[in-house]
């Protein structure tokens, strides 16, 4: 069995598990735990049944961590403390873990605005297809997992309420994203970090370039580019002094032509000879290492902390993707770059507007007519 159904018997409860966690400090024994849930009603339950049930509940969940996020749980801010709950029930349930990684994720990567139910259903059968002990499951039961579940993402700030269920921005707790590195629970972090500034630090990537690919359907162009507006005025208020430059890579190659005159000529070749006659027509102009010098010139000069690489599909056959992404190596340094990309990434290949015909595939030969190859890292995995 894969999933378990125990999630049904509460969501994050963090008030509660403020408690649980201080019994869990004391070391209690089992006599002091009988007595502080049954004759105490530590928990302000309605029956001794209710607090045992609750307290076996919380205690098996904060138990799959060290006394190390107990702490966290029971003296940390409220942020902290459900940050700490929700991190150890993600470890305890299966089911919560990969609803978070596999729909919360994804809504975002496709930029959507809500996260409705009815995904609840979709990941359910895909979840009883690697499961099949889960069609044993009662409607009641999942319809409570799905009240739970949902419950804890309004808890924990990923959606507004259960009612609108719109998208929120989740930034962990500091406290508890430095626990879970500490303790290699990388797993949990990835989950509940749906989406993260850690890469403008360039933090997990080793020595590798702090180059990030966002991909993301070619149909979503248009939802891509109001996101991006979006981005470049929220960023600086949520990483307070991070300098942020935008470029449009179509939008900069066009200026580089008319730097050098060229642009009414270019327009001339392509009206009266085509698009191929035209395209050879700046080919050297437009050379992948003069574009990055070029760029390097006009953005890195700046001295940003972040630099956005939209307009891959306008530009495209102009520019080579992975061509550019090369040669920008020696100009961009430290400084993170992160390209949208309209079409497919999967850490290996780029494959723009889906399409194989127009992919990069860094492990072929191409890569090895490269003085440098380039590794990116999806901004979402």
């Amino acid at each position: 069995m894969i999933y378990r159904a125990d999630l049904t018997a509460g969501s994050l409860k963090v008030t509660e598990s403020r408690i649980i966690a201080d019994l869990l400090l004391r070391r209690c024994d089992d006599a002091a735990w009988k007595s502080a849930l049954e004759s105490d009603n530590v928990l302000q339950t309605r029956s001794p049944a209710t607090a045992r049930r609750m307290g076996r509940l919380i205690r098996n969940r904060l138990e799959t961590m060290t006394p190390d996020l107990w702490e966290l749980v029971r003296d940390g801010s409220p942020i902290v403390a459900t940050h700490a709950c929700l991190a150890a029930a993600v470890n305890q349930s299966r089911l919560l873990a990969d609803f978070l990684q596999l729909v919360v994720k994804e809504q975002v990567r496709v930029f959507s605005s809500t996260l409705p139910q009815s995904l609840w259903y979709d990941f359910i059968a895909n979840c009883q297809a690697s499961d099949p002990a889960m069609h044993s499951w009662s409607a009641a039961t999942l319809n409570k997992l799905r009240t739970t579940i949902y419950h804890i993402l309004e808890q924990s700030g990923y959606i507004d309420g259960t009612r609108t269920l719109r998208l929120q921005t989740v930034h962990i707790a500091d406290e508890v994203a430095d626990y879970l590195n500490k303790h290699g629970h990388l797993g949990v972090l990835r989950c509940i970090r749906v989406t993260s500034l850690d890469f403008l630090g360039g933090q997990g990537i080793g020595n590798e370039i702090p180059f990030y690919v966002f991909d993301y359907p070619a149909e979503d162009e248009l939802r891509v580019r109001e996101h991006l507006a979006f981005l470049t005025h929220k960023l600086p208020k949520q990483a307070p002094g991070l300098k942020t430059i935008h470029v449009n890579l179509f939008d900069f190659l066009i200026e580089m032509v008319k730097e050098r005159g060229k642009f009414e000529q270019w327009l001339t070749i392509e009206r009266e000879q085509g698009s191929k006659k035209a395209l050879k027509a700046v080919a050297a102009m437009l050379r992948a290492e003069k574009l990055a010098s070029r760029f390097a010139q006009v953005v890195m000069s700046q001295q940003p902390g972040l630099v956005l690489v939209s307009g891959v599909g306008s530009a495209y056959p102009i520019v080579r993707t992975h061509e550019l992404l090369n040669n920008l190596h020696k100009h961009m340094g430290l400084t993170p770059l992160v390209l949208f990309y309209p079409g497919v990434y999967d850490k290996v290949t780029l494959k723009l507007f889906g399409k194989a015909s127009l992919a990069f595939d860094s492990s072929s030969a191409d890569r090895k007519r490269n003085a440098r190859y380039y590794r990116a890292f999806r901004l979402i995995d």
